[in-house]
């Protein structure tokens, strides 16, 4: 553009060099660019103004420190846009003055000659451009303050907004309009991911109170037509950026190609960073120590081979896992020296994708709760969004395509980063290695690499944005997303846009998992459930998380971050994030790390531990101020409680559980059942008169005895009774045949569920009211079960009848009876995670919901609710 060349040449201004020195403490600690710009204003004359522009002034060389010590020296140049000499020399004179007479903390050491400035001297120093040149970088010494388009993303700067600046910085200094040119100007791309917000106060002495110091510090990378801006970007370097005309904010300093992760990949401190938050966060350092005689040792070998370009990923071990629905999903496990350097990349990385990413994107980020995604959901509902849009991405993990993937991170990372691009496309490319076999990859990201997620999200980036360009609410975690509109046209449309988008990156939806319905039919997103039925409060905690059942045998379960990983034999078998586990069930001698069990005690999750056979031995819980102050005011409700009180309590408990039987047994048996549903309209009836627990306990026994002869009826497969129907009974714990096992299996699985609730809400699961709180056991955990037996019963029918538990399920041991073999628990357990998730017709969530539901009936209670009532009963 040689116009603008042309124009710019006609520039002039004025510079001049000082050297100061601090003399005395600064004791206020003030920021250095703030003590400086006290300091130099001393040299404006009293009219208050040099030139039409004022000055602006900038560090020679490196930084200018947060605080100034004693004897420190600052070399700054100050720039005149506008000032004559004999001005600039008033300047001088009036600051020497002002130092001469100590009344500031400085010295005037030294003073340069007043230079002349224009375009041809910046060339001059800079050089001009060669013709291969893909990037500049700006890097900005000092805090420029913008107003960002979103408050939220204050890193955020446009094409237009960039140019706009740089426009309105000549027009500002020298009255030179560039709006001619501003099309031209525009045609780069700038990449503002790299800079950070810089915020301090500071105390004018010539004012009162506080004002902040504040802007963006660091680099800004630019693309695109360089050669029509860099005459401008020479220009606005050394006067600055922003729209003060005064002072030492906006100087950024002009670079070609510069680097930013390869510098720091030379630096063997953000190697020693990682390994020791390793130690910290993550169980692999047991590895590490094995394989390592110091740390050190791996710090120095890994960078020297990162710096001499030696670095070669040895093969990840890999393993496949079976997924609940269908199909398999292959884990690997890195070893650790690459695992370092995948960390080591991912923190490097991480804060600059982070600004990248889009609100939608809620997945494997921090501060990103379920909390935040349930609010997300109900604002947009408030805001007139009625249907929803479920899918999922097929293989998602697996199918991202490598050449898409290094485009995204060539477009992203900077120019000089040659290194990095390097690392990164070695580490995206892995082999694995499956039980002694080398398997080569051509696509995927490997799931067990702490780099995965990021690039996951990075992947996807330009799918959320352009949804959120289309006028879309969406809401992406990993390759789960829904989103919400406010028609079913306008979900529709979503739904193929969805599609179109996804394909261009070589995507696909799952049809299977892909729903579009209106949204108070309910939908279910990251376990949390959104329905019409269930109140705020109920939909916010009722299924955030599932329970993770450790069935292995001396394995060990163990933390990586924020994921849980199970190892046995040293082979890795599963990887899970925290985020999605509400407790953890370990059955048998298994080991458990310290550094999870502290995970698990921030994340408030509890762990239970069993028998090898299912029995219940104890609960590990989070503790806090709350849970104890909770657990004093239900020990206080308890202890008021007469004994009126507590049969009265008992009965409606032992008549709630009745009730749903009568409910089942009506609808399924109908007259088939008729006596034994009489029977049981009179039980409860004989409940409602009952003055002790010792009567209520009776009326509970004949309604069970009754019951079990009932459904003892409708086994339809044999081999799960010890005698013939009628002469069956009910063992409780015995395990005298399957049937009777199966239950006590169920029961157990339902009772620790509820154990867990009330220890997540503080309460006291030993203060029983049917079963007596001088027990030695979760006597209220039994007590909560009750209304809910009648489900267990059922499930338990469901699976002998459906085969899906067989006989040949079953060993029977000489001392216990008889138990389930491994595969039988892991087909039950799958079963009893389902059948939480079911929601019964007539009720008014799943059995998850019910059950915390329940569980908040009996915190209210405490907390003063006149009555305490139970499921079953409304």
């Amino acid at each position: 553009m040689p116009e603008l060349y042309k124009y710019l040449n006609q520039l002039h201004w004025r510079a001049l060099s000082l050297t100061l020195c601090c003399i005395n403490e600064h004791h206020d600690h003030e920021h250095g660019l703030a003590v400086f710009q006290s300091v130099l204003k001393n040299g404006v004359p009293a009219a208050g103004r040099i030139g039409e522009s004022g000055f602006v002034f900038h560090p020679l060389a490196g930084k200018i420190s947060g605080h100034i010590s004693k004897g420190a020296v600052q070399q700054l140049d100050i720039v005149f846009p506008t000032a004559g000499i004999a001005e600039i020399q008033q300047f001088i004179k009036n600051l020497h003055l002002h130092l001469a007479a100590r009344r500031d903390n400085f010295s005037l050491e030294e003073c340069g000659v007043i230079r002349e400035r224009g375009l041809e001297d910046l060339l001059a120093e800079q050089g001009v451009l060669p013709e291969n040149s893909e990037e500049l970088c700006l890097d900005f010494v000092t805090p420029f303050s913008f107003r960002p388009s979103d408050p939220k993303r204050r890193w955020m700067l446009t094409t237009e907004e960039f140019c706009g600046a740089l426009a309105r910085r000549v027009q500002l200094l020298f009255g030179v309009d560039l709006a001619s040119w501003a099309e031209s100007l525009q045609e780069i791309t700038i990449n503002p991911y790299y800079w950070h917000y810089f915020e301090e106060k500071h105390r004018p002495k010539s004012s009162d109170g506080n004002k902040l110091l504040k802007g963006m510090v660091g680099p800004v990378f630019i693309r695109g037509n360089l050669s029509t801006l860099y005459p401008l970007l020479l220009v606005t370097s050394e006067l600055h950026f922003g729209r003060q005309t005064t002072y030492g904010q906006g100087y950024c300093r002009l670079t070609k190609n510069a680097e930013f992760f390869d510098r720091k990949l030379s630096m063997p401190g953000e190697y020693r960073r990682v390994v020791a938050a390793i130690d910290v966060h993550s169980d692999i350092s047991d590895q590490i120590s094995r394989e390592y005689f110091s740390r050190e040792t791996l710090v120095r070998e890994l960078g020297e081979e990162v710096a001499a370009g030696r670095y070669r990923p040895r093969p990840a071990g890999g393993r496949m896992i079976p997924k609940k629905s269908a199909g398999s999903r292959m884990i690997a496990m890195l070893e650790p020296k690459d695992y370092v350097l995948h960390k080591l990349l991912h923190a490097l990385l991480s804060p600059v994708v982070e600004k990248m990413l889009e609100e939608a994107s809620v997945g494997f980020r921090k501060g990103r709760s379920r909390e935040k995604v349930r609010k997300m959901i109900a604002d947009a509902c408030r805001e007139g969004y009625r249907y929803v849009l479920e899918s999922d991405i097929a293989s998602f993990f697996d199918e991202i395509d490598w050449s898409i993937m290094m485009a995204k991170l060539k477009s992203c990372l900077p120019v000089g980063d040659r290194k990095m691009l390097v690392l990164l496309e070695k580490c995206l490319q892995m082999d694995i290695e499956i039980r002694g076999k080398l398997v080569h990859r051509s696509k995927g990201l490997l799931q067990g690499s702490p780099l995965s997620p990021l690039l996951s999200n990075l992947y996807l980036d330009n799918f959320d944005e352009e949804m959120e360009r289309r006028g879309y609410r969406l809401l992406r975690y990993g390759d789960d997303f829904i989103v919400l509109t406010k028609s079913r046209e306008k979900a529709a449309q979503a739904l193929g846009d969805a599609r179109d988008l996804l394909g261009r990156v070589g995507l696909m939806l799952k049809d299977e998992k892909t729903f579009l319905k209106p949204l108070d039919i309910g939908f279910s997103f990251l376990g949390l459930d959104f329905s019409a039925d269930l109140d705020e409060e109920f939909v916010e905690h009722s299924t955030l998380r599932k329970p993770l059942f450790i069935q292995s045998q001396y394995a060990f379960v163990g933390l990586d971050y924020d994921s849980l990983i199970i190892r046995k034999s040293g082979r890795l078998m599963a990887r899970l994030p925290i985020k999605r586990i509400g407790e953890i069930i370990v059955f048998g001698t298994n080991t458990l790390s310290t550094r999870l069990l502290h995970k698990c005690s921030r994340e408030k999750i509890p762990v239970s531990f069993c028998s090898p056979t299912g029995y219940y031995v104890n609960t590990l819980r989070p503790g806090s101020k709350r849970y104890f102050s909770i657990a004093v005011r239900h020990h206080a409700r308890h202890e008021a409680l007469g004994e009126k009180d507590i049969a009265a309590i008992a009965g409606e408990m032992i008549a709630a559980k009745i009730k749903v039987y009568l409910v089942w047994l009506k609808k399924r048996y109908g007259a088939e059942a008729g006596q034994m549903i009489g029977d049981l309209q009179r039980l409860i009836v004989a409940l409602e008169k009952a003055a002790t627990v010792n009567q209520v306990l009776g009326y509970e026994g004949r309604a069970a005895g009754q019951l079990f002869s009932f459904i003892v009826t409708l086994i339809r497969a044999p081999g799960f009774l010890k005698a013939k129907p009628e002469q069956e009974k009910r063992e409780k714990r015995k395990k005298g045949d399957r049937f009777n096992s199966l239950l006590d299996f169920a029961y157990f699985l339902l009772f620790t569920r509820i154990n867990v609730l009330l220890l997540s809400q503080g309460l006291n699961p030993y203060l029983g009211i049917l079963h007596s709180h001088k027990d030695h056991f979760e006597s209220l955990s039994y007590d909560l079960l009750e209304p809910f037996r009648c489900r267990m019963d059922r499930l338990v029918l469901r699976l002998i009848n459906l085969k899906s538990i067989k006989v040949s399920d079953f060993y029977c041991d000489q001392k216990y009876g008889w138990r389930l073999k491994p595969a039988g628990v892991g087909v039950f357990l799958r079963k009893f995670e389902q059948e939480l998730d079911t929601r019964r017709a007539g009720d008014d969530g799943t059995l998850k919901q019910l059950l915390y539901a329940q569980v908040k009936l009996v915190a209210k209670w405490v907390d003063g609710g006149a009555e305490l009532d139970f499921y079953g009963n409304s």
